[in-house]
């Protein structure tokens, strides 16, 4: 299957959004198309596969969001991924998976800031690798066992902050930092994905 050099494609987000994408993408020359979800753009034949896929990441829905990033991979698994975050901040864990050519882009961002992340995609050669996807689903579904406060203390416990530290940022008690940490550890109990945070961490701070 050949690549449209020119072709974007955006799965979810809302059809407000997808409209200011597209008139953003159009603007400089793209071809772009919108599916509400990974569902209607698997339904789609193909001739060609597009120049990168952006996926609009909600973190106010994480199941449903790491339901799509899973599906997304099975589907595109070759393809550079921008992931676009409309709602809330994406916690550091989620971020890991810059590792396996994803672009992360947090809300507030520019068109300008869009365009350049989809035009960096050109460097990603080659694409994901079959161990890259089956390596990226596993952290997935890890992380997709965590709740939205267990992913924000997880990133706290990557940085480095003590138990104290975090009860102090987040007004809670030491007992209630302790029991998240312990749950962090157990869901995500594989070793890989342990070494994997780790890893990410390294990476991000140099």
């Amino acid at each position: 299957m050949k690549q449209a050099r020119s072709w974007i494609v955006l799965i979810g987000s809302t059809p407000e959004i997808a409209l200011a994408v597209g008139e953003a993408l159009q603007g400089a020359r793209f071809t772009f198309s919108w599916f509400p979800d990974t569902g209607s753009f698997q339904a789609t034949s193909l001739e060609q596969h597009p120049r990168c896929v952006l996926v609009d990441f909600d973190c106010e829905q994480l199941q449903h969001s790491f339901s799509m990033l899973e599906d997304l991979l099975k589907a595109t698994w070759r393809w550079p991924s921008v992931v676009i975050n409309f709602r809330g901040e994406l916690p550091l864990p989620v971020q890991m998976l810059r590792l396996y050519n994803f672009i992360f882009l947090d809300e507030p961002y520019s068109h300008k800031v869009l365009l350049r992340a989809i035009r960096y995609t050109r460097r990603f050669k080659p694409y994901r690798t079959a161990n890259d996807v089956s390596t990226a689903l596993h952290l997935i579904r890890e992380l997709s066992r965590l709740t939205p406060r267990e992913m924000v203390i997880a990133g706290e416990m990557l940085h480095g902050y003590s138990t104290k530290e975090i009860a102090r940022s987040f007004d809670l008690s030491s007992k209630t930092v302790e029991i998240h940490r312990s749950r962090v550890l157990q869901k995500l109990r594989s070793q890989s994905t342990t070494k994997l945070l780790w890893r990410y961490l390294e990476e991000a701070t140099g």
